[in-house]
């Protein structure tokens, strides 16, 4: 593929430039094309890009600021990749941006790594019990036809008007009445046992911002050396179930790694560098 890329996401200050340059200096050994994404505060008509000098970016092929809004991401981007091509047939760009969830699916990015930092509170990465309860009946309400429909995941007789098949309404505004299918317990399981509602699972699961986890390639705890916090370990403990689930269900491959970037001696760093070369050598 003449262009690689590669999508680097994560909360801000996470260390998600320093993936970057370990991975031109220590994964890949020639320069990369560095693209910086940043919300945008034009009116969506036009993108703000500035080129910068790569040679203040320790020796980058090329490094290019792009501001973006949710509506025209997937213009500026590709414009990003075009600008990168025109200077060189074949280049692995790294894409960095924060946690936006509008790029996640803003283009059909080679390799994804989410970087987070070590986190005091659960309640920063997961939704709470009731929260994650109310996510998850909207996505079911939202996701019931589809699945049926798509992946025979529920009974399609049980969408009419049959007797025996049972209406909730709920009024929505003054006014305005909706209604929508009570899904019974049976439905649920067999719904969840599929890669589909085990995708649901997990993201109802987690704050928004962290719906990528669950999609990467790669999750990055940078962890800086220091005292372990009881919240980081019960969250990393936490992910790595999620993970594992997704793995089991969905069948996709993801890594979890936890440690600090900054410290060469560290075994995970290890780890983690060496499954960042298995994904460029496949």
């Amino acid at each position: 593929m003449p262009i690689t890329t590669v999508f680097v996401s994560g909360p801000r200050q996470a260390g998600k430039s320093t993936v970057a340059q370990i991975l031109q200096r220590e994964v890949l050994g020639d320069p990369i094309h560095w693209v910086r994404l940043y919300p945008s505060e034009t009116n969506g008509h036009t993108s703000a890009v500035r080129l910068a000098d790569a040679a203040e970016h320790a020796g980058m092929a090329s490094v290019q600021y792009v501001g973006y809004t949710p509506d025209r991401v997937f213009e500026v981007l590709p414009e990003a990749l075009i600008r990168v091509r025109r200077k060189h047939r074949y280049a692995t760009v790294v894409i960095e941006a924060d946690a936006d969830p509008c790029l996640r699916h803003a283009y059909p990015y080679d390799h994804r790594i989410f970087v987070m930092p070590k986190l005091a509170d659960l309640a920063c990465v997961f939704r709470s019990p009731a929260e994650a309860s109310v996510s998850l009946m909207q996505v079911m309400e939202d996701t019931a036809e589809f699945a049926s429909e798509m992946f025979g995941l529920f009974p399609g007789e049980s969408w009419d008007d049959a007797e025996g098949v049972c209406h909730q309404s709920h009024v929505r505004t003054a006014g305005g009445v909706e209604e929508r299918m009570e899904v019974a317990e049976g439905h649920m399981g067999r719904f969840f046992t599929s890669p589909l509602g085990a995708e649901i699972a997990a993201r109802v699961q987690l704050q928004p911002e962290y719906h990528a986890v669950v999609e990467s390639d790669v999750v990055l705890v940078n962890t800086p050396s220091g005292a372990a916090s009881p919240h980081a370990e019960a969250c990393v403990d936490r992910i790595r179930s999620v993970l594992a689930r997704i793995r089991t269900t969905a069948k996709r491959e993801s890594a979890l790694y936890c440690c600090d970037l900054l410290c060469g001696d560290d075994p995970a760093r290890v780890q983690f560098l060496e499954r960042l070369r298995g994904l460029f050598a496949a």
